[in-house]
């Protein structure tokens, strides 16, 4: 009885650009569409929120523009929800290291923006925030090139 591997070279191959540019495993992996479309409609609420936020003036919709964003980042939470549930043990430890990792760097950034605001005597936009996802686009590569 024979109970090696069939093949000991054999490695696995993620889509890496995918993981980088996109933050999963592409649109053929299970969810992976369902993903792609919610966070689109995410993006373009968040998107949407970030142009009105400014320009809106009338008190009638200050408030449902100032909810779009936080909407948006509700949905594309859920949208991720869903889309863990259905991945493989492998492929959803790997999504949650680089969650780990992405938090902690967010945490840092707004740390950092929070006293440097102090420091220079200024507010500096929170969207700097958002850098925190294109590291977790890098631990999703680094971290999938280990299994």
């Amino acid at each position: 009885m024979n109970t090696e591997p069939d093949d000991l070279n054999k490695t696995t191959h993620w889509p890496y650009a995918s993981l980088f540019f996109l933050g999963y495993f592409g649109k053929n992996s299970p969810g992976g569409k369902a993903l792609f479309y919610r966070t689109m409609i995410g993006a373009l609420l968040c998107a949407l929120g970030l142009i009105l936020s400014p320009v809106v003036e009338n008190p009638l919709f200050v408030i449902p523009v100032l909810t779009l964003i936080p909407t948006s980042v509700l949905i594309i939470m859920w949208a991720y929800k869903e889309y863990l549930a259905q991945l493989d043990e492998l492929s959803r430890m790997i999504q949650y290291e680089s969650f780990a990792f992405s938090y902690g760097i967010a945490m840092a950034i707004g740390i950092t923006i929070y006293a440097a605001g102090f420091t220079f005597n200024t507010v500096f936009p929170a969207a700097f925030i958002l850098f925190a996802e294109g590291v977790r686009g890098l631990a999703l590569t680094r971290i999938a090139k280990k299994y």
